[in-house]
This record gives structure tokens, sequence and C-alpha cells, in this order.
């Protein structure tokens, strides 16, 4: 157990900085360890760790065989609601990073039922807040965005998930036209040094974007590279 509480540790540390290059091998001990204590809940979580790492590679389609792995490992012993509901948010970003918004919202719809029978499971219902409002940016809906995203940007989460919220509120905001609003939620991410670093790189995109010169194209919002994760949403699956 303490080996495997020690490379998820170091699985999260990978997915937030965004360097990849050596998680392979974590990932692999990460697997044997889950399957040497047999335990659903963390034969699940290294399902979808393996997910995880596929989009932030930027390879969705590859991630969504180990989200749906992850699920049935969950399934099948029938627990943990909560870590059901964060599951489908990642599958529902491969969608969207795929373009399949219909399918992304189902995944969402299943996630909501979800979160309905699980009391708390706050850090899920944030995981499925971001997801939303991934989507609705997608479509270019800013006001679906900021539905979904205002109560965790104004401080209603865990810190990590209130900079993301701050990030996509941002992105919403910018989409809108309201490029002054937008950039103080950017800039103050960007600057913030306990964010993640991919977070903070997509907070500058922002920024960048607010600063577009007149004449120049229309700013948008920037988004999430294609397939890349939500920074700050990994890890096992903490409610």
């Amino acid at each position: 157990m303490v080996v495997a509480k020690a490379l998820q540790v170091r699985l999260d540390a990978a997915l937030r900085s965004g360097l990849l290059d050596d998680v392979d091998a974590t990932l692999a001990a990460f697997d044997a360890a889950c399957e040497t204590l047999r335990d659903p809940e963390g034969l699940a979580a290294a399902a979808l760790y393996h997910g995880e790492v596929e989009l932030a590679r930027d390879r969705p389609a590859d991630a969504l065989p180990h989200v749906t792995s992850a699920l049935e490992h969950l399934e099948r012993w029938g627990q943990l609601l909560y870590a059901k509901a964060r599951i489908l948010s990642v599958a529902a970003r491969a969608h969207v990073a795929l373009g399949d918004h219909a399918a992304a919202e189902r995944a969402l719809a299943e996630a909501d039922d979800a979160l309905r029978d699980a009391s708390g499971a706050l850090g899920s219902q944030a995981a499925v807040r971001i997801a939303r409002a991934e989507l609705a940016l997608a479509r270019g809906d800013a006001a679906a965005a900021r539905a979904a995203i205002d109560p965790l940007a104004e401080g209603q989460g865990l810190p990590r998930d209130v900079r993301t919220a701050r990030v996509l509120r941002g992105e919403a905001l910018l989409l809108a036209g309201a490029g002054a609003e937008a950039e103080a939620d950017l800039a103050a991410v960007a600057a913030d040094v306990t964010a993640d670093a991919r977070l903070r790189a997509r907070a500058s995109r922002g920024v960048a974007a607010v600063a577009q010169p007149p004449g120049g194209a229309p700013a948008t919002a920037p988004g999430p590279k294609t397939g890349r994760r939500p920074p700050g949403s990994s890890s096992r699956h903490r409610g």
C-alpha cells in the first residue's frame, strides 16, 4: 500500500507538470502494485491514470478504452459512486477533445446521476463542473460555461479546482467579449506560482488573447490543447 501511494504521488506530479517522458515506467509499477493488492479502487485508479496520461499526450481516442476499464472495475464491485462521477468527467473531456459533444453530454448526465446518490464528493462535483464548462466552451456557449463554473471560481472547492475554474471563467468571459474581466482571472492564475505548470501555461495563452492588438484576428477563448485534461484534476478518486 505504501508503494502504491508513493507511485500515485509521482503520477499526480507528472500529470500536473506535463513532464511525461518517464511516466510509463511509473504507470507499469502502479499497475503491478494494484494487481498485487487486488484493490478494486486501486485497479480503477490505475486504469484512469492511463487514460489521463493519454489525454495529456493529446490522444483522446486512446484514453477512452482506459476510462471504460476504470468504470468496469468500479461497477464490478458496485461501490464508490463519487469515483464513478470523476471517471465519467474524464470520459467527457475525451469526447470533447474528439468533437463528440453528444457523447460528452451523455457522460456528464451519467456523472450527475452518480453524484445524486453520493454524499459529499466535493472533488468529484468539481471535476464534473470543470468538464461541463469545457464542453460549453467547445460549443461556444459562454453563458453555459459560466453557469457550470462560477460557484467553483468563487472559491467553493479545493484550491487546485478553484484555479482551474478561474481559467475557464476567464476563457468564457473572453468568449463573451469581456476582455478586462477575463484578464483579471487569467492573469491571476498565470502569475500564481502555486498553480500547476500546465494551468499557468493555459492562463498565459488567455492573457495573450486578451492583449490581441486592435485590427488583429478576433480574440477567442484559447481553450485546451486537443485532448489535454484540465490541470489540477488528477488524483486517485478523491471525493
